[in-house]
């Protein structure tokens, strides 16, 4: 069987896209939690971070919270997400910052509920 190798990447142009997400990973400190986003319009996985204690993280999780107001990372994987990103300046690079993340919906399939 035959494979494409989708470049992981933590710069992508300006814009908003949708994508699959393939993975999380929270880091030691519990200060931010890591996504690798495969995306759709550029084939590639999209990898980048977010801070727990952020406005876009809490709306993003919103969609996940139980009656406890508790939430699942694992939960995240295979959900499609739709995202905008602008670029943001280190020292050394220019990467892409994500400023909106939320579930994708069909709006197809919410009519037909």
């Amino acid at each position: 069987m035959k494979l494409k190798v989708k470049k992981i990447v933590n710069k992508i142009p300006e814009g908003t896209y949708s994508g699959t997400i393939r993975s999380v990973y929270v880091t030691e400190n519990e200060d931010f939690i890591w996504f690798k986003i495969k995306v759709d319009e550029i084939d590639q996985i999209f990898n980048t971070s977010l801070s727990l204690e952020g406005a876009v993280y809490n709306h993003f999780i919103s969609d996940f919270l139980d009656e406890s107001e508790n939430y699942d990372t694992d939960d995240f994987i295979n959900h499609e997400v739709q995202f905008s990103v602008v670029d943001k300046k280190s020292k050394d690079a220019i990467y892409s910052r994500i400023t909106e993340i939320e579930i994708f919906e069909d709006d197809e399939a919410e009519e037909a509920e």
